[in-house]
């Protein structure tokens, strides 16, 4: 019996270059593997390949340092503590700062953890809630995925999701399902790249939410 992967293999391209084919592509497998498969699975595996070749499309931001004035720590929340308490307190808020500042590509919690030694669930809750001061303080920057310094700007790259998004809405208004359908995304984990997606056009002020549905703005 030939596998799933071998039946689809010839359709790869299609999939990937045009999400809205995956309806076409699973009939045609499906027909072809004679019952050796439901369409569920067909469509979850077509649904993985689309959403890998989106990871591997994405790219890095584009980094940039701005010459501005580094914001303070404010100690003040920590004014009840006892000293030796506030002092290892103000002493790990350094700690982090240093060691983000020397990495202005922006490091995730857990890279960020590693170069400071600290990669265990003892440190991660902590550093954490750490983390979350020296944001508030905008002394570190975050765009909920990594941590970058205080004079760094994020200039995001168009990532081909957002495009396939933006390009949909362009003939009318979607409610998400119709979106996760003609982006090839119906199904599993791919529909948190999707929800992603649209936070951020909808940040950027390029699309709108109106009555659970989405629309150019």
């Amino acid at each position: 019996m030939a596998t799933l992967e071998s039946l689809i293999e010839p359709y790869e391209d299609w999939v990937k270059n045009n999400p809205d084919l995956i309806g076409d592509v699973s009939q045609l497998v499906l027909e072809s593997c004679e019952g050796a498969y439901t369409h569920d699975e067909i469509m979850d595996k077509l649904n993985d390949l689309v959403k890998i070749d989106m990871e591997l499309t994405v790219e890095e931001p584009i980094i940039q340092r701005e010459k501005i004035i580094k914001p303070k720590i404010n100690a003040s929340r920590f004014q009840g503590m006892a000293r030796s308490e506030r002092d290892r307190t103000m002493n790990l808020l350094n700690h982090i700062d240093s060691v983000v500042q020397k990495n202005p590509q922006g490091l995730t919690k857990t890279q960020l953890l590693n170069l400071m030694r600290k990669n265990n669930s003892h440190w991660r809750a902590e550093i954490g809630t750490l983390l979350a001061y020296l944001v508030a303080d905008n002394v570190v920057l975050t765009d909920s995925k990594k941590y970058y310094p205080y004079n760094v700007v994020i200039k995001s790259r168009e990532r081909e999701l957002h495009r396939r998004i933006y390009e949909l809405l362009s003939n009318g208004s979607m409610n998400m399902t119709q979106i996760y359908i003609k982006t090839g995304t119906n199904g599993g984990k791919s529909r948190k790249y999707v929800r992603e997606a649209i936070m951020d056009l909808n940040n950027e002020g390029y699309i709108v939410q109106e009555n659970r549905r989405w629309r150019w703005s």
